[in-house]
């Protein structure tokens, strides 16, 4: 084929170009919006007890002051969503920093509690376009890099919790709480200077069939970050994989006779999982994706009740042992008791937090690293069930924000691996909501228990949800970040399907089956494997479907072949006997990123170029498996599930059909 015929996506541009000079422009422009969502949060901290002094406020209507904003953030997260899926992303993040600047420095003139109240709701309902910010920045991302820039770019956050820290030590004994919140809102403004450079999102302009503008980015970030794109056109998804579908022979070419002709195979299929008419919300709600729904929900509930908890009490308690304590000296209640040089060390704890999670995250995996920062979370908290000397309530609260903090970036990672690339967006985006929620009801706790003297129930009820938030991550999924990838011995061998059909049926029923060389092939492997060898030998399984030009997942032999046993359900009858099997990574994996590895034993081709049951030599394999385990795809078969259900719920109906014809 001609260069000049081909098609490349955005996303096999942006891996061709790699991560450059405009990525970096656009990790600063975004970190800005992310110190500036910071700050606004942070601030929280000192306004209240500033204003219930000023104002005579009760304790209730304090928090509310907290609550307000997580409840325009609740509203936010899923309307401004819709804006930028709808009008561009670049209009959905300018609104959101329009409204936060506005409604954030109008607040530092705000007359009275009404006013501020309501001031405070807009700021919220800004914030809640920060998700639009981070879909924006993703996307210029390319796919093997975004687990780490997304661990960078949550550094932004504790940049934020630090500076609006070091401002209020600064500020507010001396020029009060109106000077913070007007100062508070310089992040947002810089948002808006520096809009008219920020780019439209190409695979944005993409979906919307704008071609020549999403080009004309790409061609502008060729430039700047001094490489070229790919050679040929730039297309969607679906026009590549319709195009290398056509230009790839498939397994029953080669099996066909000189002369015979090929019944054409059906294409390969790349269809979308697409919301149903019931709207996305219900689509999450499905029978295929309530359970991970539901534990999503309960995790970022957890997180996020916690992580703002831990911030509050670190000025809260101060507060309460003033007047809950006799033993110590009264102090008047003012803004004053609010030891500002505890909580600017305090802010400090994100960091350690932030290179904690990027450590432990692709070691232990995302459930375990969670799991592990919660409990630590609960040590620390544990002792502050009974008044502590001010000095160990900080080192506390210190110890407990860095666990909390690393758990929640934690949960940004996990959270969109767990959902098919068609509702990712929406998923997150609701679980997120569901957190502003626990943040909505933690100021009442926060603020409210622990000004009534009621310290112990507070930090029992903080201890008792973050136990329930860790204790939803037991289910497994594929994809394991626990995954083992170095062996001392271990057979590969490549997998060529005929069609995404079979794949789907082999992730369905946990089996496989090949040729009938095919089978005795592996068969022979296994039980060499198992009968032979003295130390563990596993049998991986490397997955391509002829004509997708990429792999698309790895499992493991767990049995010998029947030979036996036939299945009905292939998509051709010319396969018998079936062996039992283990899916561990199911992602989708251009040849791009392994056509580099070449094999001996095939002529020196590279591995792309493989037959069916090609055995790949342990180091190869092994270079192969970590590949696909740190490769951050973003689609995979599982995307496209619910269509290979009903796609085969109808073939069983046609085929029913038949029989009663010819009966």
């Amino acid at each position: 084929m001609e260069d000049g015929n081909r098609s490349f996506t955005v996303d096999e541009a942006l891996v061709e170009m790699g991560f450059g000079k405009f990525q970096l422009y656009v990790l600063a422009y975004a970190g800005m919006g992310m110190v500036a969502e910071a700050m606004e949060m942070m601030l929280l901290s000192f306004v209240g007890p500033a204003v219930q002094s000023l104002w005579n406020l009760s304790s209730r209507e304090e928090s509310s002051i907290t609550s307000v904003v997580f409840a325009g953030m609740l509203i936010g997260a899923y309307s401004w969503g819709i804006v930028a899926d709808k009008h561009g992303r670049r209009k959905g993040f300018i609104i959101t920093a329009v409204v936060t600047f506005v409604a954030g420095f109008l607040s530092a003139f705000a007359p009275n509690y009404t006013w501020l109240i309501v001031l405070r709701c807009f700021v919220g309902l800004g914030l809640g376009g920060g998700p639009v910010l981070v879909s924006w920045y993703l996307e210029f991302i390319p796919a093997p890099n975004r687990g780490t820039w997304m661990v960078i770019f949550s550094g932004f956050w504790t940049v934020g919790t630090i500076l609006e820290a070091s401002l209020a030590w600064l500020i507010m004994p001396s020029l009060g709480w109106r000077w913070l919140l007007a100062l508070s809102s310089i992040p947002s403004s810089l948002l808006l200077m520096f809009y008219k450079w920020t780019p439209e999102s190409p695979r944005y302009l993409i979906l919307q069939g704008r071609k020549a503008e999403a080009l004309s980015i790409l061609e502008k970030i060729a430039r700047t970050n001094g490489t070229q794109l790919p050679k040929g056109v730039l297309g969607s998804e679906m026009e590549t994989e319709m195009e290398e579908t056509k230009s790839h022979p498939t397994e029953s070419t080669h099996l066909l006779k000189p002369g015979e002709l090929e019944e054409a195979p059906p294409p390969v299929s790349k269809i979308v999982l697409k919301p149903d008419d019931k709207g996305p919300l219900l689509t999450l709600l499905s029978p295929e994706l309530i359970k991970r729904t539901l534990l999503l929900w309960v995790v970022f509930f957890g997180n996020a009740f916690a992580y703002y908890g831990v911030v509050l009490l670190t000025t809260e308690l101060k507060i309460s042992q003033n007047s809950c304590y006799p033993t110590e000296k009264e102090l008047t209640h003012s803004s004053n008791d609010v030891n500002y040089r505890d909580v600017f060390i305090a802010s400090f704890a994100e960091f350690p937090g932030l290179l904690i999670s990027a450590a432990m995250v692709d070691r232990l995996g995302r459930k375990a690293s969670m799991s592990s920062m919660l409990f630590t979370c609960c040590i620390f908290l544990l002792p502050l069930l009974t008044h502590q000397s001010p000095t160990l309530t900080t080192a506390l609260l210190f110890g407990g924000r860095i666990c909390i903090s690393s758990a929640f970036t934690v949960v940004y990672i996990y959270a969109p691996e767990i959902y098919p690339t068609a509702v990712r967006t929406t998923g997150v985006g609701v679980g997120s909501s569901v957190g502003r929620i626990g943040g909505v009801l933690c100021p009442l706790v926060a603020v409210g228990l622990v000004h009534g003297c009621h310290q112990t129930i507070a930090v029992l009820l903080f201890e008792f949800v973050i136990l329930v938030s860790d204790s939803p991550q037991e289910h497994e999924e594929p994809n394991n970040h626990d995954f083992v990838t170095d062996y001392n011995d271990a057979k590969l061998f490549i997998i060529k399907s005929y069609s995404e059909d079979n794949v789907h049926k082999s992730i369905k029923y946990n089996v496989w089956t090949s040729t009938s060389n095919g089978n005795k092939k592996l068969d022979a492997a296994y039980r060499e494997a198992k009968d032979e060898k003295e130390q563990p030998c596993p049998v991986f399984l490397l997955f391509s479907v002829n004509g997708s030009s990429q792999f698309c997942g790895v499992a493991e032999m767990i049995g010998p072949v029947d030979f036996e046993k036939s299945v009905e359900y292939w998509q051709q009858d010319k396969w018998s006997g079936q062996f039992p099997m283990k899916w561990h990574i199911i992602k989708d994996v251009p040849n791009s990123q392994f056509r580099h590895i070449t094999l001996e034993n095939n002529d020196n081709k590279p591995v792309t170029n493989s037959r069916d049951t090609q055995e790949v030599k342990l180091e190869q394999g092994i270079e192969m498996l970590k590949i696909f385990k740190n490769y951050g795809a973003e689609t995979s078969i599982l995307d496209d599930f619910v269509f290979y259900e009903e796609r085969e719920k109808c073939l069983i109906e046609e085929e029913d059909d038949v029989v009663k014809y010819t009966i």
